[in-house]
């Protein structure tokens, strides 16, 4: 059962009014242009759980209560699903498309953080608002920069559909409640966590030990299919380089195909 196979390319599905989904009516009460906050039909979230739980590789309890909070988010390309410095409490999972995560430098430049494909999270750990967090922060003065962040408790990048997309959305809180009293949530909500970090740990590594030349070589084996999405300029930014410097590794490397 894969994830990434359940939202359609249409917008087909219920409006649902039904405000027993407090989720969708708080994401209807600040729905930015070209996103659409829907409600998943039986068929669709019993699929949802099929694949939750094969991932969770047991039954996850209290399904019903996580069910209710649970909203389909339907992106037309280049609609902005939060911007940095929103209140966007919540968890998404991108199931179609890709959504590319921006971050601004103390000069206003935007850079390109990460560009999240289907099954990947979106997400901004501050604006989640993690119960206990500053308080543990607080214990240690190396995190004092993040405990100023968690205590503003708003996203700290945008979030952008650079194709029509879909994205699964909860309240980070209806988590928290379910891991809080479920071993088995604890356990999904755990191994997501470590899937992110393991992923911002490995794109830190390539930033530390590779050159410019071999970050775009290692970008184009494992993450080619972007290329013909990406402009060239937010290819540079995602690797840490100017437009300049990446017309030159081009360059070089066409001149390097062409030799053999």
């Amino acid at each position: 059962m894969r994830l990434c196979n359940l939202l359609p390319v249409t917008e087909n599905g219920s409006v649902g009014g039904g405000m027993s989904n407090r989720a969708l009516a708080a994401l209807h009460a600040v729905q930015p242009e070209g996103v659409n906050y829907l409600e998943f039909t039986e068929a669709e979230l019993a699929e949802i759980r099929l694949a939750l739980e094969s991932m969770a590789e047991c039954a996850l309890p209290r399904w019903d209560h996580f069910a209710s909070q649970l909203v389909r988010a339907v992106l037309d390309e280049g609609a902005t699903l939060f911007k940095e410095g929103d209140n966007w409490p919540y968890m998404g999972m991108v199931v179609r498309g890709y959504v590319e995560l921006r971050t601004a430098d103390d000069k206003g430049d935007s850079w390109v953080m990460s560009i999240a494909e289907p099954g990947q999270l979106v997400a901004s750990p501050p604006a989640l608002l993690p119960r206990g967090m500053t308080t543990m922060l607080g214990l240690f003065p190396s995190y004092s920069q993040i405990r100023q962040e968690f205590e503003r408790g708003h996203t700290i990048h945008s979030a952008r559909a650079i194709t029509d997309a879909g994205i699964v959305v909860v309240p980070y809180a209806t988590l928290e409640d379910l891991a809080e009293t479920e071993t088995e949530w604890a356990s999904m909500l755990m191994r997501q966590t470590m899937l992110f970090a393991a992923g911002k740990e490995l794109r830190h590594r390539e930033f530390v030990t590779l050159s410019p030349l071999d970050r775009y070589l290692r970008f184009e084996r494992d993450r080619g299919h972007l290329l013909s999405l990406l402009p060239k300029r937010s290819v540079a930014s995602l690797l840490g380089i100017t437009p300049e410097s990446l017309s030159r590794i081009l360059a070089r490397l066409a001149q390097r195909r062409d030799e053999v």
